[in-house]
């Protein structure tokens, strides 16, 4: 799995807690990788994970740098809406569109 990471790059599952799959399987299959666990939460609100949390949320980083860029990649964002035009062009959410960055 670590080889499909960039340096620096992130790996987050989710998954229930005390399954098989869980958390003690998923740092057992990171060891035997290049990547560390970073952090792990109970819940994607990122509460503190504890022995009673049913839910993992896990944070595993690929060493090296992860290099930056300008602006979003491959993320969807919001366009600004166009400006109203005539009385007939009331619908303000259909001048909302996603551009792919």
């Amino acid at each position: 799995m670590s080889e499909l990471l960039e340096p620096g790059g992130l790996l987050v599952v989710g998954t229930t807690a005390g399954v098989r799959g869980g958390p003690t399987d998923q740092d057992l299959a990171a060891s035997t990788t290049a990547l560390s666990l970073s952090n792990r939460f109970s819940d994607w609100h990122l509460t503190p994970f504890d022995t009673d949390s049913s839910w993992s949320v896990s944070v595993y980083a690929k060493p090296g740098i992860l290099e930056t860029h300008a602006h979003p990649d491959g993320i969807f964002i919001l366009n600004a809406p166009a400006k109203k035009t005539d009385a007939s062009d009331s619908d303000v959410s259909k001048n909302w569109s996603l551009a792919e960055r």
